[in-house]
């Protein structure tokens, strides 16, 4: 059975969660979502900083 996986940030602990992911078969990387890109976050509402 494999596990999806989802990524929120892809700063240092992403990033070591998805070479974690690729070298574990049952593990499938389904998405990762950038900081930057991550404008809604459901606890702290829209990022009204602008990059």
């Amino acid at each position: 059975m494999t596990i999806r996986i989802g990524i929120n940030g892809f700063g240092r602990m992403g990033r070591l969660g998805l070479r974690a992911g690729w070298q574990m078969p049952e593990f499938e990387i389904v998405l990762i979502v950038p900081k930057v890109l991550a404008v809604y976050t459901a606890f702290h509402g829209y990022d009204k900083r602008t990059a």
